[in-house]
Order: C-alpha cells, then sequence, then structure tokens
C-alpha cells in the first residue's frame, strides 16, 4: 500500500507538470488542424488511465491505455517529423507491452514514465511546427539533431527527478550526446562553440547522475556534513549503548540531507542546460 501511495504522488506531481507547464492544442478526440493533436490525445487518455489506476479501477485505466496506444499509431501517420513518428511508435509498442502487466505489482506500472515521454513528443512535434523546418540545408539539419537531442534530454528528467533510475537517464542523455555529436559535425562556425559546450555540460550531469561518482560533493555544506558525521563516528566509540542509538540517528538525518542537496545541485544544473538548449536552437 505504501509503495502504492507514493507512486500515485509520483504521478500526481507529473500530471501537475504536464497540465499547466505544457502548451494545450486540444482537448478532444476529434482531430482538427493541429499537427500535433494526435499526441495531445494520447497524453489526455494517458492521465486519465492514471486517474483510473488510481482509483482501482484497472479495467478504465486499460481502456484508456488502448486509447492512448491507437492515438499514437495515429501520430505515427500524421507528424510532419521522422523523429516523432519513431518515438510515437515505440512508446505505443511500450504501452501495449505495459497492458499485459497491469495487473501485476506497483513496481512494474510505468504509467508516470509514459506520461513523460508522452510530452517528450508533443514538445518535440511543437518544436518542429514553430521553426517550422526543412531538411535540406546544414542550418536546418543541425537544428534537427538540437531539437531531437533536447527531446532526449527532456525525457531524462522524469529518470532522474521522479523514478530515479539512474539507468534510463543515462540512456537518455547519451541518446542526446549523440544528437549533439550530429549537429556540431555540420553546425555554422558561430553555433560550433555553443553545441560543444552543451556536450560538455550533458557529459557532466551524467557523471553526476551516476551512483558512484562524487562530483557533487564538492560542496562546503556537504564537506561540512561529512566533518560532523566523522565527527559523530568518533563520538560513538565512548558513548552508552543508549547514546549511540541517538548518534546513529543524528547520522541517519544527516545522509538523508546530503541526498537532498545532491538532488537540488542536480537540478539546478538539468535546468541550466535545458536553458542552454533553448539559447542554442534560437541562434540558429
Amino acid at each position: 500500500m505504501a509503495i502504492l501511495k507514493r507512486k500515485a504522488l509520483q504521478f500526481s506531481l507529473i500530471i501537475f507538470t504536464l497540465l499547466y507547464t505544457l502548451p494545450l492544442y486540444a482537448q478532444t478526440e476529434q482531430p482538427t488542424n493541429s499537427e500535433n493533436t494526435y499526441l495531445h490525445v494520447a497524453r489526455n487518455q494517458l492521465t486519465i488511465a492514471f486517474e483510473e489506476y488510481n482509483k482501482g479501477n484497472i479495467p478504465e485505466s486499460r481502456k484508456s491505455l488502448k486509447k492512448a496506444s491507437e492515438w499514437l499509431y495515429k501520430a505515427v501517420n500524421h507528424s510532419k517529423s521522422d523523429k516523432v513518428k519513431l518515438e510515437s511508435k515505440k512508446l505505443a509498442t511500450e504501452i501495449d507491452s505495459f497492458l499485459l502487466t497491469l495487473n501485476k505489482t506497483p513496481e512494474e506500472n510505468n504509467l508516470g514514465q509514459f506520461l513523460h515521454q508522452a510530452s517528450s513528443l508533443i514538445k518535440r512535434e511543437s518544436e518542429h511546427l514553430f521553426h517550422s523546418y526543412t531538411e535540406s540545408s546544414n542550418n536546418n539539419r543541425t537544428l534537427k539533431h538540437l531539437l531531437d537531442a533536447k527531446m532526449h534530454f527532456y525525457r531524462a528528467d522524469h529518470d532522474i527527478f521522479v523514478s530515479h533510475d539512474s539507468s534510463d537517464a543515462k540512456l537518455e542523455l547519451e541518446s542526446a550526446l549523440e544528437y549533439l555529436d550530429e549537429a556540431s559535425a555540420i553546425a555554422r562556425a558561430d553555433i560550433k562553440p555553443l553545441v560543444n559546450k552543451l556536450a560538455q555540460k550533458v557529459n557532466n550531469l551524467i557523471l553526476l547522475t551516476e551512483s558512484n561518482q562524487n562530483n557533487w560533493k564538492q560542496n562546503n555544506l556537504v564537506i561540512s556534513l561529512d566533518r560532523s558525521v566523522k565527527n559523530l563516528n568518533n563520538a560513538k566509540k565512548i558513548a552508552t549503548p543508549a547514546d549511540k542509538l541517538r548518534l546513529n540517528l543524528i547520522i541517519d538525518n544527516i545522509d538523508q540531507i546530503k541526498l537532498g542537496i545532491q538532488k537540488n545541485n542536480i537540478k539546478i544544473k538539468y535546468n541550466s542546460i535545458l536553458l542552454d538548449f533553448t539559447v542554442t536552437i534560437n541562434s540558429i
């Protein structure tokens, strides 16, 4: 039950972000002239699927997931971006497979991740339409690679800050790096340094998110906390059994504070890189 409640809270935070920070071009299941209506309807159906799942209404959740998959397949046929077509089909396939495990344990459920992926596709399609590029020139091909890199970078947000899955985060960030490398290879002379700087920052973020890396510890507060833990451990050597228990509780609390500092440091760097993506894209 505790796991289910924790999942529900995570999904709620994701939905709040999706509904209030991303532009909504469609709220109906009837196609309009908007090229990404299909993706929005799919995202709306995933939201309903989450809500029904949270209520314990598995049959209705399953129905909405099936509808989401169907609308994603429609997006495959109507999107103007080859990358969005590919990722829409991949997400639809994942949802189809997920339907087979919906009645199993909460740990196997990836509704929150599906929602985030759908949103990343909407953002990618929207930017494609906003910039209205063709793929004939180096400038436009550079832009395409940057948009694809940004999409994968955006998808890593869920893996880093919600599901805390460093493996999935690394895969998304490495995909972003691959597209940045392609962009750098053909970028204009004035754009190339911006792209290379982005790649370097993404590389640093990968190091920062890997569990065996201690780069984030280069922080005065964390260093001070480490010293405190060292002193507390020394104190335990001469403490009574009762005092040792209290000291262990203090050490555990300090460890939680350090984890919070790590997450905040990563979030600041992540948001900074996302802003750099926007600046670089707008410079083309």
